[in-house]
C-alpha cells in the first residue's frame, strides 16, 4: 500500500521483528535508566506495592449458586488464584476461601504465560463453567471447560478451544453457541467472528452447525442464552453489530433453528432481560407506531409480543440525569443513573395488572459512585460497590424491608477497604469549564485543603472522551500514595465523547465532531490555570487507548499548554488505525480514512501526521505493550520515532506482556505506574 511505502517508520509496525524489538529495547533502557535514577521512583514503587499487594484489599466477587467466586493476586500468587466462598460465610466475615485453580502453578506446569481472563458459568446448576486464559494478556484467549464439583478441568468430551478472539456461551450442559476463527471467511473485517454456530458435546468444534451469518463489513456477531429463574424460562438472543454503535437483535428458536428480528432501530442497545421483558436504551430519538421516544430513553418490549410489538418507555432522561445501568435480582429490578456525574439508584416496582413500572429513589451520599458487583436472576441478593475519590470502596448489599406500607430498600454495608492514605487532608470540588463552543464541561478537582492558589501546584488531568464511556469518581488509592501525598493535584475531566450526559454527550464528539473532545480538555486545563490552581509549567495529562489518542492530539495541537503527557496504549496514526488489528471496528467512532470526506477531518488532528519541525513539544512518555492485540504498538513506536527524528526527547516504555492493559500481573502494573508517576513528578515539580 502506498502509505506504507511512503512512511519511513512503517517497519515499526512489525510487532516481533528483530529490528523493531531492538528499537524497543534501546528506548526501554534509556527510559528505565533515567527514571529509576530518580530517588522518588523506589519510594513510589514501594507505596504502590503496599496498595496493590495489601492483604486487606477487598475481594471482588460474582455470585453463582450458593457461592461467591473471586480471583485474587498477591506477592505469593502473582498470576493469581481462583477461589470461592459460601454466601453465608462471607456475610459472617469469614476469610476462608476454597481454592479452585492456581494460575501460577498452571503456568509452571504448562510452561505458558497464562493470564486469567474470566469465566462463563452454566446455569442453572452452576456445576460447570468455561474458563478463559490469555497468553500474556492478549484479547485472544484459550477456552477450557472446568468441573466445579471435582475442581478440575474436564478431560473427556470437554469443550476446549485453541487461541482465538472467539465468542462462546452456554446453551445447555451439552451445547454451546460458538463464534470462532475458521479462516478469513468466518471473520469480520475487524477480526471478530461473523458467524454463530451450535456446538454439541463430543463434536469437533470445526463441525459445529452454522445457524446465523453476519456480514464481512460488520464488527462482530455473537449469541447468548438468558435463563430466568430456571431452564424453562429462557430466551436465546443473537446480536449482530454492523458498527460499534449499531446492533441488530434476533430471538433464536432452538426447535426450528430460525430467528425473529426484534423491530428496533439499530442504535438501540440491549440492557437487561427481566420478568418476560427485554429492555433497551435508545441512542437517538425514535418514533414507532405513533409513539415518540426521546434520545437516551429506556424502553421495553414483552418477549411474548415481539411478533406484534408494543414498546413502553421506562425511563426518560432530563437535562442532567441520564441512564447508566439496569440490574436485577430474582425478584427485583433496579436502575442507576448519573446526575451531573453523581450516581443515583432507583427501584423499579411493577404496579397493577398492566405491570406499569414505578421508580423509587434510594438515597446515596454526595459524589458517590455506585457500581454493580454481583447480581443474578437465580438469587435474591444484589451486591454493589460504593466509593468516591476520598471514600474507600464499601461492598453493600441491597436489602428489602417489608412493612405494612409496602416494600422499601436499604444499603447494608458488608466490608470496607481500609484507607490507603490520609483522606482528611484533601477535598473534592466539582467545577464546570466553558468549552470553545460554549458547552459547560464538568470536572472534579482533588487537592489539599491547604492548597495555595499561586499557580504552582503540580497537577495532572485524567480524561478519556470516547465510546460513550463515563469516567466516574473512584477511590484514589494509587493516586493518593503516588501523587496527592507528594503535593500534587488530581483532576478528572468529563469531556464530551463519554457517556456522562447520555448519548448526546458521546455523539457531540463523534467523527467530524471529534475536535470537541479535544477542545473540552483544553478548556479544563485553561480553567485550572485561570483559577491559579496550576500553570502550564506544572500541568500534565494522562490517558490510555482512546485517551492515548487524546494525549497525542494535546501534544501536537497545544504543546504550550502542558509540560507532561503520559500517552498509554494509544492510537496515534489515525490514517492507518483501521488497517491495524481491531482498528476497523472503531470507524463508527472516528470515521473511515479510506473515505475521502472522512480523511479530511481525520488528518486535521491525527497526531502522527501533525508533528512539525521546529516546534517545541513537552517531553512525552509513551507506554504500550508488545502483546497488545487490540491497539497496535506500532502507533506509539512510530510517534516516538518521529519525535526523535525531529530532535525531540521522549520517554518510552513497552512491556513485552500485558495486552491492552500494558501489564500482565500486579508486579508489572506496579513497575509501570511507578515509572509514570516518577515521570510526572520529574516533569511538573
Amino acid at each position: 500500500m502506498q502509505e506504507i511505502i511512503d512512511d519511513p517508520h512503517h517497519w515499526l509496525e512489525e510487532i516481533h521483528s528483530e529490528k523493531s524489538l531492538e528499537w524497543v529495547r534501546k528506548r526501554n533502557k534509556t527510559t528505565l535508566d533515567e527514571l529509576k535514577k530518580n530517588s522518588l521512583y523506589h519510594d513510589l514503587e514501594r507505596d504502590l506495592r503496599s496498595v496493590h499487594m495489601a492483604k486487606d484489599r477487598l475481594a471482588a466477587f460474582r455470585e453463582y449458586g450458593n457461592f461467591l467466586y473471586n480471583f485474587w493476586q498477591d506477592e505469593i500468587h502473582v498470576k493469581g488464584i481462583w477461589r470461592r466462598m459460601k454466601v453465608a460465610d462471607y456475610r459472617n466475615q469469614s476469610n476462608e476461601w476454597e481454592l479452585l485453580l492456581d494460575i501460577d502453578a498452571l503456568t509452571k506446569v504448562e510452561s505458558e504465560n497464562w493470564v486469567f481472563s474470566g469465566t462463563d458459568f452454566l446455569a442453572p446448576d452452576f456445576t460447570r463453567c468455561l474458563i478463559f486464559l490469555s497468553r500474556g494478556g492478549k484479547d485472544a484467549k484459550v477456552v477450557r471447560e472446568f468441573d466445579l464439583i471435582s475442581k478440575s478441568f474436564v478431560s473427556e468430551n470437554a469443550f476446549c478451544l485453541p487461541e482465538s478472539k472467539s465468542r462462546v456461551s452456554w446453551i445447555d450442559r451439552d451445547t454451546l453457541f460458538l463464534g470462532f476463527d475458521f479462516g478469513s471467511d468466518s471473520l469480520t473485517r475487524s477480526g471478530y467472528p461473523k458467524d454463530v454456530r451450535i456446538w454439541k458435546r463430543g463434536q469437533s468444534f470445526a463441525n459445529a452447525k452454522l445457524v446465523f451469518s453476519g456480514e464481512h463489513s460488520d464488527v462482530s456477531t455473537t449469541a447468548f442464552r438468558s435463563i430466568e429463574f430456571d431452564a424453562l424460562n429462557a430466551v436465546s438472543v443473537i446480536i449482530r453489530m454492523p458498527t460499534f454503535f449499531e446492533s441488530l437483535y434476533y430471538l433464536f428458536d432452538h426447535e426450528t433453528e430460525t430467528y425473529t428480528h426484534i423491530p428496533l432501530p439499530s442504535h438501540a442497545s440491549m440492557k437487561q432481560i427481566f420478568d418476560g421483558y427485554i429492555y433497551f436504551q435508545l441512542r437517538k430519538a425514535w418514533s414507532f407506531d405513533g409513539q415518540t421516544f426521546a434520545q437516551g430513553s429506556l424502553v421495553r418490549i414483552a418477549i411474548a409480543n415481539v411478533g406484534t410489538p408494543k414498546f413502553e418507555a421506562v425511563w426518560i432522561p432530563s437535562n442532567e440525569n441520564f441512564f447508566m445501568e439496569l440490574f436485577s435480582s430474582q425478584t427485583d429490578l433496579f436502575l442507576s443513573s448519573l446526575e451531573n456525574v453523581q450516581s443515583r439508584v432507583y427501584h423499579l416496582a411493577s404496579i397493577g395488572n398492566d405491570h406499569k413500572l414505578e421508580l423509587q429513589n434510594l438515597d446515596l451520599p454526595k459524589f458517590a459512585n455506585i457500581s454493580i458487583l454481583s447480581c443474578s436472576s437465580f438469587s435474591k441478593n444484589i451486591f454493589l460497590i460504593e466509593q468516591s475519590f476520598l471514600i474507600p470502596p464499601t461492598i453493600l448489599e441491597i436489602r428489602k424491608n417489608t412493612s405494612s406500607d409496602g416494600n422499601s430498600f436499604s444499603f447494608h454495608p458488608l466490608k470496607k477497604l481500609p484507607s490507603r492514605f490520609d483522606e482528611t487532608k484533601y477535598e473534592v470540588r466539582q467545577f464546570f469549564a466553558k468549552s470553545s463552543d460554549g458547552e459547560k464541561i464538568p470536572y472534579f478537582c482533588v487537592s489539599s485543603k491547604e492548597l495555595k492558589y499561586d499557580s504552582s501546584a503540580p497537577t495532572f488531568i485524567s480524561a478519556y472522551g470516547g465510546f460513550e464511556v463515563s469516567k466516574l469518581p473512584q477511590y484514589l488509592a494509587n493516586v493518593g500514595v503516588s501523587w496527592l501525598n507528594h503535593g500534587g493535584v488530581f483532576v478528572l475531566a468529563n469531556i464530551r465523547g463519554g457517556g456522562e450526559y447520555g448519548p448526546r454527550w458521546h455523539q457531540a464528539a463523534l467523527r467530524e465532531n471529534r475536535q470537541n473532545a479535544f477542545n473540552d480538555l483544553y478548556a479544563v486545563a485553561e480553567d485550572l490555570i485561570q483559577q491559579k490552581i496550576t500553570s502550564s509549567k506544572h500541568l500534565g495529562a494522562m490517558g490510555g487507548s482512546n485517551g492515548g489518542l487524546l494525549m497525542g492530539v494535546a501534544l501536537t495541537q497545544r504543546p504550550e499548554l502542558f509540560s507532561a503527557i503520559v500517552c498509554q496504549v494509544p492510537l496515534l496514526d489515525m490514517l492507518r488505525f483501521h488497517k491495524l488489528l481491531a482498528g476497523h471496528s472503531w470507524t463508527a467512532e472516528y470515521g473511515n480514512p479510506d473515505s475521502e470526506s472522512d480523511k479530511i477531518f481525520i488528518e486535521k488532528y491525527s497526531p502522527y501526521q501533525n508533528l512539525r519541525n521546529k516546534t517545541k513539544y513537552p517531553r512525552a512518555f509513551f507506554v504500550t505493550s508488545t502483546a497488545d492485540d487490540r491497539v497496535h504498538p506500532g502507533h506509539a513506536r512510530k510517534m516516538a520515532a518521529r519525535l526523535e527524528e525531529l530532535g525531540q526527547e521522549i520517554f518510552y516504555f513497552e512491556n513485552l506482556e500485558g495486552g491492552h492493559a500494558a501489564g500482565a500481573d500486579p508486579e508489572q502494573i506496579i513497575k509501570r505506574q511507578a515509572l509514570e508517576y516518577t515521570y510526572l513528578h520529574q516533569m511538573l515539580r
